[in-house]
């Protein structure tokens, strides 16, 4: 089953990896090309992104690419799996509900 994204979760997706990509630039991690490289490929890969499970895997492969992403896979890993687990403790909630 897929636990799908809403728009205020791709926001808060954009503005952590955006503070990171800040970091990014401010220590010098990456270069003018590698800069718009990333750039396209978070737009990209977050707009196109449907479920949790998809961001998390983009997470975990930008982050062993570019390690300041660290922090984001970490923050918005736990909240993404924190979303998915009230999602699945709703469900459940309204199928005792349905049964009782």
């Amino acid at each position: 089953m897929q636990y799908l994204l809403n728009n205020d979760d791709k926001k808060r997706i954009y503005d952590v990896l955006a503070d990171c990509f800040i970091v990014g630039l401010k220590n010098n991690y990456i270069g003018s090309f590698e800069q718009k490289h990333i750039a396209k490929t978070i737009l990209k890969e977050v707009e196109q992104a449907k479920s949790i499970d998809e961001v998390i895997i983009f997470l975990e492969t930008l982050s062993k690419k570019y390690s300041f992403f660290n922090t984001a896979l970490i923050t918005l890993k736990s909240d993404l799996i924190k979303k998915k687990e009230e999602i699945i403790i709703n469900k459940l909630e309204q199928y005792i509900k349905k049964i009782n």
